[in-house]
């Protein structure tokens, strides 16, 4: 038998190469055909094959149908379809899975299911009907069909066919015209759920089991009667493996001792686990804190996976006791001694623990216990995936699975003592791996089947009348496609000379106040470091903060000045937009507990017309989605602003990073949406610790968000609607200073300066901003915290000396408080200062590094103060309520959380603690390097965050991006809203600027050539009009509310016409 194996790429052999062997021994001849190379090591399995079989094994690379008139139209199809399918509700909890289509769909393809109507479920049914009968009319490609005719196979096998928009259809297709028998082989246990669609369906199907078979036939539409079930020929290798050396020189070659039971954590993909490093030192450092002693001291080795190694080449694996990753730069299974290597770790460990992947299968095999952690930041990845499912629920299912890390800690204690008997992991195997018995090889059983389909050729299959019209009617839209992805590819291969790697960059920072150079002043001074061209511009400068341009003292930092306001009729629409949508994201569920949020948009930026909507107490948070994704697309339907381009024309930068864009009503949307109209990439950089989640909506989805840590990362995911593919961690670059700083001082002198005895500890307070405790309320506020201490029966309490730093931009009630009837007390500075200032920061340091604790209502401060290894404190008060615990970035400081904060309901609970950690400091120190490791520097403690930041905006600036266009959607939409925008612009109180300042519309007249008075005339007419107009607006609810009950006045007068005058007719008893 003559048999094609068409594969993505060689990578995809070793699930199969044990089959692809026995067919080889049976005398057949096997011609393997890859579109593309792989960087897995498939070429190594392929060298083994042709080495073993040099006159049955041959290879060739067949690139894909680039030169088909039919691959772009062809692709978009498929590429369409494939996103469709996740719209389906049982994916509705797989968000991650649903945004990755989405990206690589087309645009009208991502915009379609977002329509009122046409984009319903039921209308979404009728759309992929159509799509999929005009896709079956797209004929095969010159590739495919040249190949099989040039080797005749008695039978096509094809893997995996499922990739998003693949080509591999065509030989699909072209085999059915030739009549060749297809089969399609199912290389892994997630293809049906997770990649895209069966597109043209093959003669016959192998699955490895009946769970496979009803995804075929439920997800993809596959007759269950094609569908033959062989088992998992992939992991067969597995059943007969021993291991290669003994245990002891393995423990030696992984660095690990060898006199301790051994815990395997195995890695994820990518995809699963974008960054598993925080997770996994969370993991490690529960481990090394667990009640069983024995479970304390286990060794612990970690697996990279193959192809997301590189998060772990900054590891220090010294940090911990007994702990190791090996190998550090992962390694596919793919020869004798990287599968030996493999096996080994499996099987002298004594459990297996991972988040989501094959391996956990690969070590139930090897009869090893399985175990997971449900965590928050991979929650889409485990529970929102339906072959994580077949882990919990097939035959009993061979995980472990703890819903806290503490139930997780009570099963892994349970193991370590030898309370595992491996009936759990064989019955799954039997199920899912080895349907017909764990001594039947499942390469058998595929070898046997693709015999069988060799046997029975189909009858060759021409194209019918109902295909060629189809053709016929879809060839200009060929043509059409063809030509636009000629011209994306030119502008992709242009963009990528612009930006060669290694050249330098122009990079604009643009952020919304001088006040925030400090968040990034370090990363802007090592990308000068590095050659690039920095540049620096603000949208607004605010006086009251007391921040200033001339803090940058860095001659390579370009001060481009201030962002130009848009001014055009646009400008009241865009406000009212923004405010709205920031408003009606506090309208989610989740936000529930946090009044003062809500509040504080209701009264900065929701439109005084839109305050009705604040009688909604809550939506749905599918509601809510619902809702900003719709004033998303009037955002886009809104013009760019004309003066913001021109100051990106005058700029000209590669890359433009915008901080924070989650202000209330933020005039940075211009900005983003300027540079993505040019083409420029842009970044939006999170600033602080609570920006994603106390702030605006981010109305507008960047190239790029940068976050800190997980925690960011699902709430940009989960709050702001941002595929998680464009979210990086780049850890908390605000801090990197203080982790190498040293005082500036003595502390004597520091003492002297700030007005406080050198001869006793002090508490440090941090005040808090404005939102959070207006200095008017934290002043008493202190007074009672500060006669608490002074009345402690704790001499370490009753005598310390205490320093109060008011907040930088909070001081107002502190210029005047007078504490000297509680001595030693110092208030410093009263005055306002610029935390960016040099003089600032070692001051603040100082009083850091000084204290002996550290207590506060709700800032980053204590963050900084956690950094430096501080014992913090806070007190939940009533007047602070809402600025606490009423915020979720509060709680992301509790330890229930992860966090460090030792917080008291009341003073003489927090006097208690603190007395405790004065005595004993150590008693925190746990958990604040457990919190600074994960929320602050992900990457490691000796890993600064700034680097790993720069990398970023660079990597960002070397993609090619196309300018934008707006799509027509938009342009129709644009038209609709035009006359609302001219009803707000006419109505909304003028500045005082003269209308001529204003942006002119395309072709509109400017008012500089009317004469005064008779602008003056056609104002007033409009905003009259715009006033009446809004006020008609304004009456619709009031109408509305009346309908319901004329109706039913209606229906009671036609009730009592009935029974007075039609039922009482005369001669109606006759």
């Amino acid at each position: 038998m003559r048999l094609l194996f068409s594969l993505g790429s060689f990578g995809f052999l070793r699930n199969f190469e044990p089959a692809l062997r026995l067919l080889a021994e049976r005398g057949h001849h096997l011609h393997l055909v890859a579109e593309r190379k792989d960087a897995v090591g498939g070429s190594r399995t392929l060298d083994a094959l042709n080495a073993d079989f040099p006159d049955r094994v041959t290879y060739e690379y067949a690139g894909g149908r680039n030169s088909s008139p039919w691959q772009a139209l062809g692709a978009s199809l498929r590429l369409s379809l494939d996103y469709w399918r996740y719209l389906d509700a049982r994916y509705d909890r797989s968000p991650s899975l649903r945004a990755r289509a989405e990206r690589q769909a087309p645009p009208l393809a991502r915009r379609l299911p977002r329509l009122p109507v046409a984009g319903s479920r039921g209308a979404m049914r009728i759309w992929r009907r159509v799509v999929r009968w005009l896709e079956r009319a797209v004929p095969p490609g010159d590739g495919a069909d040249r190949i099989l005719r040039d080797r005749r196979p008695d039978t096509l096998l094809v893997t995996p066919l499922l990739y998003f928009g693949t080509s591999q259809v065509d030989y699909v297709r072209a085999a059915r015209r030739l009549g060749i028998p297809s089969v399609l082989g199912v290389g892994s246990w997630d293809h049906l759920t997770t990649k895209g669609l069966i597109h043209e369906a093959p003669d016959r199907v192998i699955v490895w089991n009946e769970m496979q078979r009803r995804e075929a036939a439920e997800l993809h539409g596959i007759d269950p009667a094609t569908v033959i079930v062989t088992g998992a020929q992939a992991y067969d290798s597995w059943f007969v493996q021993q291991p290669s050396v003994a245990r002891d020189e393995f423990c030696r070659q992984a660095g690990l001792p060898a006199d301790r039971p051994l815990l395997l954590y195995l890695c994820s993909s990518p995809f699963i686990t974008p960054y598993e490093v925080g997770f996994v030192r969370r993991w490690i450092a529960a481990v090394r804190s667990a009640p069983d002693a024995g479970l304390r001291r286990a060794a612990i080795l970690i697996r990279p996976h193959p192809q997301h190694a590189e998060q772990w080449q900054a590891f220090d694996a010294g940090e911990h006791d007994a702990v190791a990753v090996w190998p550090r730069g992962g390694a596919n299974p793919v020869d004798r001694q990287a599968r030996a290597a493999y096996f080994d770790s499996m099987y002298y460990s004594v459990a297996v623990v991972g988040v989501n992947t094959s391996a956990l299968i690969e070590s139930g095999i090897v009869g090893r216990p399985v175990f997971t952690v449900l965590a928050d930041e991979f929650a889409d990845q485990q529970e929102g995936t339906l072959h994580f499912q077949h882990l919990k629920h097939v035959n009993g299912g061979l995980l472990h699975v703890a819903g806290t890390m503490a139930e997780h800690l009570v099963q892994l204690s349970g193991v370590v003592r030898g309370g595992y008997e491996g009936g759990k992991s064989r019955a799954f195997v039997e199920a899912f791996v080895r349907p017909f018995g764990l001594s039947a090889p499942a390469a058998v059983r595929f070898a046997d089947a693709v015999e069988t389909a060799a046997s029975s050729r189909p009858q060759p299959a021409p194209a019918t009348i109902s295909l060629q019209v189809r053709r016929l009617l879809l060839r200009p839209l060929a043509t059409m496609a063809s030509a636009a992805a000629r011209l994306r590819q030119a502008n992709r291969a242009e963009r990528r000379d612009a930006v060669s790697p290694g050249r330098s960059l122009k990079i604009l920072f643009t952020v919304a106040s001088p006040e925030y150079l400090r968040y990034y002043d370090s990363t802007m001074r090592l990308l000068a470091d590095r050659g690039h061209t920095v540049a620096l511009a603000v949208n607004s400068l605010r006086e009251r903060k007391h921040a200033r341009l001339d803090l940058v003292e860095d001659d390579r930092i370009q001060i481009a000045g201030t962002v130009p306001e848009r001014q055009d009729i646009w400008m009241p629409l865009v406000r009212a937009l923004r405010g709205t949508m920031d408003f009606v994201r506090y309208l989610d569920p989740r936000f529930a507990d946090t009044p003062v949020l809500r509040n504080r948009m209701y009264r900065k930026v929701l439109p005084a017309w839109l305050r009705p909507l604040d009688r909604i107490r809550s939506m749905s948070s599918g509601a809510v989605n619902r809702l900003l994704r719709a004033m998303q697309a009037l955002e886009r339907a809104v013009p760019v602003s004309g003066r913001v381009s021109a100051f990106l024309r005058d700029q000209k930068p590669d890359v433009v990073l915008v901080s924070p864009l989650v202000d209330a009503a933020s005039d940075q949307v211009d900005v983003v949406r300027a540079a993505q109209a040019a083409g420029i990439p842009v970044i939006a950089g999170v600033a602080s610790w609570d920006n994603l989640t106390n702030k605006g909506h981010l109305r507008v989805e960047p190239d790029l968000v940068t976050v800190w840590n997980d925690h960011q990362r699902r709430e940009a995911v989960d709050l702001h609607g941002v595929a998680p593919g464009r979210v990086a961690v780049t850890g908390a670059q605000l801090f990197d200073r203080w982790f190498e700083r040293q005082p500036s001082m003595p502390r004597a002198e520091f003492c002297r300066m700030v007005g406080l005895p050198d001869d006793r500890p002090f508490i440090l307070f941090t005040g808090s901003s404005v939102f959070i405790a207006r200095s008017e309320h934290e002043v008493p506020f202190v007074r009672r915290w500060i006669e608490g201490l002074r009345a402690s029966a704790d001499p370490a309490l009753r005598d310390a000396a205490v320093l109060v730093r008011p907040h930088p931009f909070n001081p107002v009630a502190w210029v005047t408080a007078d504490f000297s009837d509680l001595q030693p007390v110092a208030i410093w500075p009263r005055a306002r200062y610029t935390p960016a200032a040099e003089d600032a920061r070692a001051s603040f340091f100082d009083s850091l590094y000084y204290c002996q604790a550290v207590v506060g209502i709700n800032t980053s401060a204590m963050i900084e103060a956690a950094i430096l290894g501080r014992p913090v404190l806070s007190v939940l008060a009533p007047e602070f309520a809402g600025t606490q615990d009423g915020t979720l970035h509060f709680r992301y400081l509790r330890p229930e959380n992860g966090g460090f904060l030792r917080v008291a309901g009341s003073i003489e609970e927090h006097l208690a603690q603190l007395g405790a950690v004065l005595r004993d400091p150590d008693v925190v120190r746990a958990e604040t390097a457990r919190f600074v490791a994960s929320f602050i520097r992900p990457y490691g403690l000796a890993t600064p965050c700034t680097p790993v930041l720069a990398d970023a905006i660079a990597a960002v600036a070397s993609r090619p991006r196309a300018a934008g266009r707006p799509a027509r959607g938009s342009l129709v939409l644009r038209a609709l809203l035009w006359p609302a925008a001219a009803l707000l612009w006419a109505s909304a109180e003028r500045d005082g600027s003269p209308a001529a300042a204003a942006e002119p519309l395309p072709g509109a007249t400017s008012w500089r050539g009317v004469p005064r008075r008779a602008a003056r005339l056609i104002r007033q007419g409009v905003r009259r009009a715009g006033r009446a107009g809004l006020s008609c607006v304004m009456a619709i609810p009031r109408g509305l509310k009346r309908v319901p009950r004329l109706v039913l006045r209606r229906i009671r007068l036609a009730r009592y016409y009935v029974a007075t005058v039609v039922l009482q007719r005369p001669g109606r008893d006759a």
